[in-house]
């Protein structure tokens, strides 16, 4: 298994609950996954997976993984209410090397979270995530726009030392209707995505519409994501 993994799963046992449940579902395909990935990076990616993935399948009856749809891939599929939902997980870190260095500390037992007592936040430091994430939208473009499929992006913030955003925090980089809005500077983006989840490094995950998407949820489905931050999920 992973290093980080099993020091994180040691350290956080409901990821064991999140496994177990989905390994049951889906045919051990997470266990596996964890014994054979080796890069760091992609071993916090795929435990974001199986964390949405479990909050998924307690809000939704199907719920598929990685299914094959005209040659993509996306992490998470939902059917709801005549709605096919796609879920992507993307990683917020405002520089991949900070994460690197983080998870070295963190794998030689150095590491024991934020010790500073004031965070300072700035759209800048994401400017690069930023047009990382305009690529989940363009790489699912034509499920979008030719085959009614809805886009949501699930955000987990990474731990480092300089950083802490909070619930309030993601809702003010996501606010797609201020006028400032980094990801304004992609219009398809804008269009196009029907909303975000996002987890903060303290608080409840959050789901926040895209109320200026050309496709929108149904009301069913956004009253479901509003859940997903709920503690009894």
């Amino acid at each position: 298994m992973n290093e980080v993994v099993k020091k994180i799963i040691d350290n956080k046992p409901e990821y064991k609950k999140y496994i177990d449940f989905l390994d049951g579902k889906y045919s051990n395909r997470f266990s596996k996954k964890i014994a054979s990935e080796q890069n760091d990076i992609n071993a916090l990616s795929l435990l974001s997976e199986i964390e949405l993935g479990y909050k998924l399948n307690q809000l939704f009856d199907d719920v598929k993984y990685e299914p094959n749809i005209n040659g993509k891939k996306p992490d998470w599929l939902v059917n709801s209410f005549e709605e096919k939902l796609i879920f992507e997980v993307r990683k917020i870190n405002p520089l991949e090397q900070d994460v690197i260095d983080t998870l070295a500390t963190f794998k030689d037992g150095k590491y024991f979270g934020n010790t500073k007592t004031s965070f300072s936040f700035s759209h800048s430091d994401f400017e690069t995530t930023m047009g990382k994430i305009a690529q989940k939208e363009e790489s699912y473009r034509s499920l979008i726009t030719e085959y009614d499929y809805k886009l949501l992006v699930y955000f987990d913030v990474v731990m480092l030392p300089d950083y802490c955003l909070t619930e309030n925090d993601l809702q003010d980089l996501f606010e797609f209707e201020n006028p400032k809005f980094p990801l304004n500077n992609y219009p398809f983006f804008m269009e196009n995505i029907s909303g975000i989840l996002a987890k903060p490094n303290f608080g409840n995950k959050i789901f926040i519409p895209n109320n200026k998407s050309k496709y929108l949820l149904k009301s069913e489905n956004k009253k479901k994501l509003e859940l997903i931050g709920k503690a009894s999920i």
